[in-house]
């Protein structure tokens, strides 16, 4: 009911308070609410996100980024973890990044990873507005 940013705002200051981990959550431009589909798949995938962050990336903080345009909304995740070769990722069944790739899928959107160990983990979403 509060909507996806404020949900992930919400989320994030849980994060900070049970495994004392910086999150920074943020927005660009006039936020626009998606219908409830849409804004559920998304906070599940900012969800997954964020668990991968704390399962596997040893990072100490994370920023997350709404990027809200006329025509679509973008997510960029990002961490400051060790990364994860992201060809070994395409080749074997990683299921929470494949449940995140299902799901923007049927929101006719886009996923792009990309890692390394000095870089740390960035993750974009892009959908579309409209989609029902």
């Amino acid at each position: 009911d509060m909507g996806l940013f404020e949900a992930v705002r919400v989320l994030s200051e849980s994060i900070y308070n049970n495994f004392k981990i910086n999150g920074t959550v943020e927005y660009i431009g006039i936020p626009i609410r998606l219908d409830k589909k849409s804004e559920l798949y998304m906070f599940r995938i900012i969800q997954e996100s964020i668990s991968n962050i704390l399962r596997h990336s040893k990072a100490t903080e994370y920023f997350i980024q709404f990027v809200f345009s006329t025509a679509s909304l973008k997510i960029h995740i990002s961490d400051n973890g060790t990364g994860f070769n992201t060809e070994e990722y395409s080749q074997e069944k990683h299921y929470g990044l494949i449940n995140m790739s299902e799901r923007i899928k049927i929101l006719n959107g886009k996923m792009k990873i990309t890692s390394s160990d000095e870089d740390g983990t960035n993750l974009l979403f892009e959908i579309p507005y409209g989609v029902k």
